[in-house]
């Protein structure tokens, strides 16, 4: 059974983690960490099946089956919402508390963003049965922030606690000195895998609108295979010479390229999960010190209060706004900067780490 001990702690209460992905997916690694240093217990993590998609859920649900010691914790990770009766099951044969990070529900992310079904198709129906029985079935059920909290709160019992969880930015986000801006001139720094909750299109958009009144530079950071269909826009655009494609590099590497930036572009997508999400790069960019470009959300009212003129928003949907934003920037003597914000967001996200703990401990 691929199950082993991620991290060791003195504290005999086993935290078992069900259906990892990728035990360095930064949501995962930082939840694990935070459980371990705060002595909620010792955390065990039980990798995701590979192979085909039939022999990975028999095998997974078995793995599932199998509850850690009495008076443990089943914790099920994020993107396995579908896994959760079979947590369930295991976390009532040993008296223990059910935890669902919920970070990435299947209905929202594959109908509602990716649009991979008609939203009245059977699967779209599967997918929001399954999203909903995880939430009634948790003990505690995690979310990524205060809107969507407070969404879930609407059709889950009373009996599960629902707790905002905030992506936070890694250890190596690390709060850049300032960059020399050039009037007239704006790097932008795009990052990620090219989904529509990024709203690249829009992007693309908007920095041909702005080219014709001032210099933009944009780097694409992502897998070839999905940003095709970009590319070709970028060309009907005539964006030939404002455009650098990368391939993705190791998750720590961002940081030198967010270092060579003026500014990092967050999400422009146009689903109900756009509104509701605060995305990685926000969070990465404003920790090192750059402004980020994102578009206006009541997520974002979060910590918006904590970074100040350091989050520059546009509204949803206007390229004609993203590219005034862009032109605005670029002819800028300095732009915005929060010596303080790192700090102040790591303090804002360990906090509601640390009442995760408490409620670890005290269940």
């Amino acid at each position: 059974m691929p199950t082993r001990n991620a991290h060791q702690h003195g504290s005999s209460r086993e935290i078992r983690f069900l259906r990892v992905l990728d035990d360095r997916y930064p949501r995962n690694a930082r939840v694990r960490e935070h459980l371990t240093q705060s002595g909620a217990g010792s955390v065990h993590v039980v990798d995701a099946s590979t192979g085909p998609r039939v022999l990975r859920l028999v095998n997974d649900s078995l793995l599932a089956a199998k509850p850690p010691r009495r008076h443990g914790v089943v914790f099920l990770a994020e993107q396995a919402t579908a896994y959760a009766p079979f947590a369930w099951l295991a976390a009532r044969a040993s008296g223990s508390p059910l935890v669902v990070d919920g970070f990435i529900g299947l209905h929202e992310t594959r109908i509602l963003d990716w649009k991979k079904h008609p939203e009245s198709s059977l699967a779209a129906k599967v997918y929001f049965v399954s999203d909903w029985l995880a939430a009634r079935l948790a003990d505690l059920y995690l979310t990524d922030t205060e809107i969507r909290a407070q969404r879930i709160r609407g059709f889950t019992t009373s009996r599960t606690d629902v707790m905002s969880l905030p992506v936070g930015a890694p250890s190596w986000a690390r709060s850049l000195p300032r960059r020399t801006h050039e009037s007239g001139k704006l790097r932008i720094l795009y990052y990620g895998n090219f989904i529509p909750l990024h709203g690249v299109s829009l992007l693309l958009r908007a920095v041909a609108q702005a080219s014709s009144a001032v210099s933009v530079e944009l780097t694409l950071i992502g897998p070839k295979k999905p940003r095709g269909p970009y590319q070709e826009l970028a060309d009907q655009l005539g964006l030939f010479s404002n455009l650098r494609w990368l391939d993705p590099v190791a998750e720590d590497a961002l940081i030198d390229q967010i270092a060579e930036h003026d500014v990092v572009a967050g999400v422009f997508g146009d689903s109900l999960k756009a509104q509701s999400v605060i995305a990685n790069k926000t969070w990465q960019g404003l920790a090192a010190g750059r402004p980020v470009l994102t578009q206006r959300s009541q997520a974002l009212e979060e910590i918006a209060p904590i970074v100040g003129e350091q989050l520059i928003v546009t509204e949803p949907g206007s390229v004609d706004d993203l590219a005034d934003r862009i032109v605005d920037l670029a002819r800028r003597g300095e732009l915005p900067n929060n010596p303080s914000a790192a700090a102040d967001l790591e303090m804002y996200v360990q906090h509601r780490f640390e009442a995760l703990g408490k409620w670890i401990r005290d269940h």
